[in-house]
Order: C-alpha cells, then structure tokens, then sequence
C-alpha cells in the first residue's frame, strides 16, 4: 500500500559510500529544510543491506546529534537496493480481506522464491475488463527481504527514531519524476472486450507522439532506470554498477535495447534524464549521452541531483512497515508518592509486594523477549550466510560474463573502415594480368603479396601504390622474377621456389589518417618515367 506521508521527518538514504540525511516537509509541497551527507563507514553498507549495524549508528548519531536535526524523531529511509522485487499482475476483482486472501494464496505464483523471507506489499493500479465481460484488478506487487528491513528497524531503535515508513528507490525515483504506476483510465481498459484483436494491432503499431523519457538514477553502487511513456511506468530496472561505470552504461544500453524490443519500435525517440551523486559530475551526463548515443540532461530540481530519491520518498512512500520489527519504547515509572506518612508502614509493605511482583514479571518479558531475539539472530544469521555464498557466487558469474564481453567487442573493434576503401581502390589499381596473392591484417595497416605479368607491369603497380588515395605504402620487398615453366633447364637450375615465370613482390600499407587525392589510373602513368629493376627499394 502507498501512504501519505505529511508533517517533518527525517528522510535517510543509505548507500555504500554515503549517508544522506534531510529533515524535511513531508506531503505534495515538499520542503528540506536541513540536510547532511557523510562517508558511509567502509564495508558497513553493501546493496542496501547494513552489514556493520554499530559503524552505521555511530556515523548517523552524529549526524543527528547537530542542533538542526534535534527534536525529530521520525524517519523515512530510503532502500537503495537491488534486491526488491516487483511484479505487476490481474487478479479478480474484489475487496479488503478477501482481495488479501486471493493474493495469499496464489503468492508463490507471483514471487517463485521462499515468500515467507520477503515482506510484500501491494499499490491497486485500476480495473480491466477482459474480452469475456470479466472484471479484474490490476495490482502491482513489491517484496524486500524481511532481513534487511529489520537491519533499518534495528538502526532506528539504536539512534531513538520512530520508524514513518521505508520506501523503496524505485518507487521515490518515479514519484520525483512525476511518472505513476497507475494504469491510465482510457476505452482500451473500460471497453476491452468491444477491441478486435485486428484493431489492438494497428494500435500498437501506430508511432509515439511524445518521446521516452529514460529517468537513470545514478549512484556509484546502484543505477535505476525508469522508462516513463505519457506520465505513466512503462518499465524499471535497477542493477549494481560495481567499480566500472563504462560497464554500467553498457548494461544501461542493454536495457534500452530489450525495451525498444518488447514494444516493437526501435526508432521511438528517447530522452535520458538523470540525478543522483553521479548527475552531480558533468562529465557523466556527457559520457552517458554519447555511449548510450540519446540526449541526455540533467532532471531538474531546486536542490542538487544526490537529493532526488530523498524529495521522492517524502511525497508518497511505500508501506513496507511491520508491526513485528517495530520496536516498541521503554516506559520509565518514577516511585509513587502517596500520602503515606500516616499508613507508612502498610503503604510500605504493600509496595513492596507490588513492585516485587512487577519486577518478576518485567524480568520474564524480558528473558522471553531475549529468547526471541536470540532465535530471530540464528535466522538471520542462518538465511544471512546462504544470501552471502548467492550473492559472491553471482559476483563471480557477473565479472567472468563481463569479461568475456569486453574481449568479444575488443576483438570486434579492430575493424577498420580504411580497410574496405583500399581493397576497393586496389581493384581499380591493379592491372589485368596482376593479382594479390596474399593479405595479412594488421591494426593500422596490412601487408600485400602481388603478382604481375613483367617488370613494366611491377613497376607500374609499384607507382601506382605511391599515389594511393587511402594507404602509403611503408616498404617494398621480397622482389622476385621466376623462371618460365618452359624452360625446363633453367626451372631445373633456378634456386626460385616459384617456376611460373611472373614478378613477384611484397607490400607493406600503412591507413592514412586524412583522405589524399584521388588515385592515378594506369592511363595516366603511361608517360611516366619507369625505373628499373635495380632502383626499386627491397
């Protein structure tokens, strides 16, 4: 469920290499009216999982412990994170707790994993009536680990907070854009079953109108990327970005390609609009806006890029709130102060046995309560080491996939156009009677072994190559004149390996950076002064 967020919280955003805090006017009008940002402690955060619960509080205390932030007692956290999972799906049209019931029920469906680990909640998106007159719901799921939400409940006990609601950054990243998950209320959801099947393909092929809008939220960690079509949520994905922003932004290519794919138009117009601490650094709107080749900018706000998530979550969070988590606070009693001076002694001895009785009884809760905590920390600890050995075996797929990448397309990028024009110029350049007999390719240049008829006809080709529109030649060697296979005698004496009786020579072509002039046909060198055998370079 969505929840309507209003009055002054904290908003907090947790990544792994910063702390971001505001104390903020919750609501549509949103307000910061203070905010800080620090280190996150190395290691303590990783994926939005707070693995070092003790640095995390110290970092945040004294962050809270400035006269700004005093007073403040609730908090919206922010999960940057890519382990929340979302599905949107049609399920039949009910209400309250039987529409519950129904989702319960077929939830391993929705999510196939153990559902029972995640905290679902859910955002009614409208109502679809299929082609048989049949009313459904269209409901969009979200789940976090139940783990790393008790780590943010745990963190906000630690520093005194109240918890307002957690929020997840693809749901903050789409409100600050202005996008809805919301489906549109339009005669193709109202009156489904009066389309044709021809009718719904002539739509879909019909162009867009407006651009895509690309919402990239950038952070040294995590990217999400929010395809927003007419104000609505088209598709959103999110994937860790490691240490390598070139790798990142090449993924980012990936997914606009799978979703120019699915909606079958990949010459629709697309526009990258980005923020977080990255959008901070002009050089990577510049970087993303060429190797993702669409114009990028930077989202408009009135407070830096970093603060987007944040601005989003105060609007209308997500209610990922357990009544399990929530710590409940301690309640100090001061002694009772009675008229007891004239019934001291019995007023004593019934005190006694009261506060007796209420000190067993707290030690139990409290013993019960450590119990229970005792046996929620061998879970956690438990589900904790199985999510570690995932995630470092998912690690090692992901970089060895990245590697082998990064070779396919070093390997591919050793193409050279120049290669194509001088193959094109040569077969105008070479004589009737001459040919190529071999070619090796090299980076910046390629070597040629020709073959030519007689000296004339070499040293012609010779020339010719001197005056190449797109290579100069480097060097001219291994020149050789074979003995005539009719000539048995000499063939028989010859210490030449080739016997056909032809000049042969090889030629080393280097690409030429600027274009030259055009290429000297055979017909313009037949005045030409050809020098002999004896002056051409080996």
């Amino acid at each position: 469920m969505s929840t309507k967020l209003s009055g002054k919280a904290l908003v907090i955003q947790l990544t792994r290499d910063h702390i971001r805090v505001a104390k903020m006017q919750l609501g549509l009008k949103v307000q910061i009216l203070c905010d800080a940002i620090v280190d996150t402690p190395a290691g303590a955060v990783e994926d939005g999982y707070i693995r070092d619960l003790g640095a995390v509080t110290a970092a945040l205390s004294e962050v809270l412990a400035a006269p700004d932030f005093s007073g403040t007692k609730k908090v919206v956290f922010v999960l940057c994170t890519t382990q929340a999972l979302s599905e949107k799906v049609t399920v039949p049209a009910a209400k309250g707790q039987r529409l519950d019931k129904i989702m319960d029920a077929n939830m391993d469906m929705y999510f196939p994993l153990a559902v029972y680990d995640y905290h679902v909640t859910r955002q009614e998106l409208g109502h679809l009536t299929d082609e048989h007159g049949v009313d459904n719901i269209i409901v969009q799921l979200w789940a976090i680990p139940k783990t790393l939400l008790t780590r943010y409940y745990e963190l906000a006990a630690a520093c005194g907070l109240n918890v307002l609601a957690i929020d997840y950054c693809g749901n903050s990243h789409a409100r600050v854009s202005g996008a809805t998950f919301l489906e549109p209320k339009s005669e193709k959801l109202r009156n489904f079953k009066k389309k044709t099947a021809a009718a719904e393909f002539e739509s879909a092929k019909e162009p867009l109108e407006n651009p895509v809008s690309v919402y990239m939220m950038a952070e040294p960690e995590l990217m999400v990327m929010t395809f927003v079509e007419q104000g609505q949520v088209r598709m959103q994905r999110s994937f860790l970005c490691g240490y390598d922003i070139n790798s990142a932004l090449s993924e980012a290519m990936i997914v606009i390609d799978y979703y120019r794919s699915i909606n079958d138009d990949r010459d629709a117009p697309i526009e990258l609009i980005i923020c977080g601490s990255l959008a901070e650094n002009e050089h990577f709107t510049e970087q993303a806006s060429m190797l993702l080749n669409i114009p990028a900018r930077i989202q408009d706000s009135d407070h830096s890029p970093g603060w987007c998530c944040c601005i989003g979550a105060a609007q209308t969070a997500l209610d990922f709130g357990n009544s399990d988590l929530i710590c409940s606070e301690k309640k100090s009693f001061g002694p009772a102060w009675h008229y007891g001076v004239v019934l001291a002694g019995a007023a004593a001895a019934v005190l006694s046995i009261i506060m007796l009785m209420t000190s067993k009884t707290a030690w139990d809760n409290e013993l019960l309560a450590l119990q229970d905590s005792e046996m929620m920390l061998r879970i956690q600890a438990a589900q904790n080491q199985k999510a570690a050995d995932t995630y470092s075996d998912y690690t090692s797929q992901y970089y060895s996939f990245i590697d082998d990448r990064n070779s396919l397309f070093a390997s591919l990028h050793t193409y050279n156009d120049n290669m194509v024009l001088i193959l094109q110029e040569l077969e105008e350049l070479l004589p009737e009677q001459a040919f190529v007999e071999d070619i090796a390719i090299r980076a910046d240049s390629m070597a040629l072994q020709f073959s030519c008829t007689d000296k004339e006809e070499a040293a012609y080709l010779i020339m010719a190559l001197r005056e190449m529109k797109y290579a100069t030649p480097d060097s001219v060697s291994d020149l050789s004149a074979t003995a005539d296979r009719a000539d048995s005698a000499t063939a028989k004496d010859s210490t030449f390996e080739r016997d056909d009786g032809r000049i042969h020579f090889s030629a080393v072509l280097f690409y030429n950076a600027n274009l030259m002039e055009a290429p000297p046909t055979r017909e313009g060198l037949i005045g030409a002064e050809i020098p002999s055998m004896l002056e051409v370079d080996q």
